[in-house]
């Protein structure tokens, strides 16, 4: 799929695709090395947009408020984290790790892009200097010209990945990045509005 807005658009492939095209065998897999802005450009490419993380959370834990999509327990063959194999894995490799809305992975894999800014929860008491971005100082001239000091604020990731330790899997837990980086267990899914009859 984002190898087709890739070559519908012209927009830059990921870093880790051997001459801008994905390696064979990798079709399920989700796509990593995407930065928050090219997972946004493909969501709205695709007619659609990166899920708020509340959206996110309600579609990993349900309606019971689960630590994991499949309960409160630490399942370990039901997703892919902890450096368990070394790269992703297909997507439909853990069914038995499905939310209680049929949605796979959302434990594990790749860590998700949200459409949100990494900022307290409405009504938190946490301190407000956990919520901000580490701001590189601009100690030289290139530093300045490229604007590093510019880099706040930071967007959300959720689900952990398959480099990640099992507590970051955890539906509740908030990890957050530069939307300009990129790695090899971020990645991201799209969301969409109901369409209501009135």
């Amino acid at each position: 799929q984002y190898a087709r807005f890739v070559a519908a658009t012209g927009h830059r492939p990921p870093l880790n695709w051997d001459g801008g095209k994905f390696r064979p065998g990798q079709e399920l897999h989700p796509v990593t090395m995407v930065s928050w802005h090219d997972a946004n450009a493909y969501a709205s490419w695709a007619g659609a947009r990166l899920p708020r993380e509340a959206e996110w959370e309600k579609a990993a834990r349900g309606v019971d408020g689960r630590r994991w999509p499949w309960g409160d327990e630490m399942d370990a063959s039901r997703l892919k984290t902890y450096y368990t194999v070394g790269a992703t894995t297909e997507v439909t490799r853990f069914p038995e790790g499905a939310s209680p809305f049929g949605v796979v992975d959302m434990a594990g894999n790749v860590s998700e892009w949200t459409a949100d800014n990494f900022r307290p929860y409405p009504g938190s008491d946490a301190p407000a200097e956990y919520f901000q971005g580490r701001i590189a100082m601009a100690t030289t001239p290139l530093d300045e010209a490229m604007k590093v000091v510019d880099l706040v604020p930071v967007d959300v990731l959720r689900g952990g990945s398959w480099k990640s330790a099992p507590f970051s899997t955890a539906n509740y837990h908030r990890n957050y990045s530069w939307p300009h980086y990129a790695s090899d267990f971020f990645g991201f899914r799209i969301a969409a509005d109901l369409e209501t009859e009135r």
